[in-house]
């Protein structure tokens, strides 16, 4: 269990640089960045799930069949972790992509109204 709040802790710490740097960007309140922000943070969360259980169940589990008779197999959580690491890898690259995408002719403008607005009231 302390691993897990270790791994939600190092989450949370990642996921405020990122807010940071969209705030820097002035692009927190973005619809797009904010549902792919979110969906990163849920598939980050289930990826440290994911990999407690790897950690207390192991690589191998007991599978018993309907006739009674048991046979080892892979943990199926480690097929899980790597189908959720994939996506959460394709959903960080989006949120790169809109972090890096230059700020709107919009955001501009406002950004210009809002430095004179400092310079007259300086």
């Amino acid at each position: 269990m302390a691993a897990r709040k270790r791994v939600t802790k190092k989450v949370e710490d990642k996921s405020e640089q990122i807010l940071e740097k969209a705030k820097a960007k002035g692009i927190e309140d973005d619809y797009f960045f904010q549902t792919t922000f979110e969906r990163y943070k849920f598939q980050l969360k289930l990826l440290a799930g994911l990999q407690e259980d790897i950690m207390v169940n192991g690589i191998k589990t007991s599978k018993v069949y309907v006739k009674g008779y048991e046979n080892e197999a892979p943990n199926p959580a480690i097929g899980e972790y790597a189908k959720i690491a994939t996506c959460a890898n394709n959903t960080v690259n989006t949120l790169l992509k809109i972090l890096d995408k230059p700020k709107s002719k919009k955001a501009e403008k406002e950004d210009k109204v809002t430095e004179l607005l400092k310079a007259i009231g300086d």
